[in-house]
């Protein structure tokens, strides 16, 4: 709750944009990897999960720059946009074939 003036009032959440930003996220993150497929298996899809994960990790970092948020509110997206990156990097990986 100390953080509540952060967020939308309850009923005022944008869920459509939500889902459409994690959708889009996801389908350029697919796009990326195959234009970079190399064919090496889940280990490879690991591989490019965890430099995407790097990549928004550092941008979950830079939020606790600019928001009044506790460091641990910033780890928490951190991890999650890490656990994310390496989901979507397996994921492609297994379900990629040229």
């Amino acid at each position: 709750m100390q953080y509540a003036h952060l967020w939308r009032a309850e009923g005022e959440e944008q869920m459509e944009v939500m889902f459409l930003s994690q959708f889009l996220f996801s389908l350029f993150m697919v796009f990326l990897y195959t234009r970079h497929h190399e064919g090496k298996g889940p280990m490879e899809g690991l591989r490019f999960g965890l430099y995407l994960g790097l990549i928004m990790s550092s941008v979950s970092l830079g939020s606790y720059a600019f928001m009044p948020i506790s460091f641990s509110i910033t780890l928490s997206w951190i991890f999650s946009s890490f656990i994310e990156c390496l989901g979507i990097g397996l994921i492609a990986s297994v379900l990629y074939k040229n």
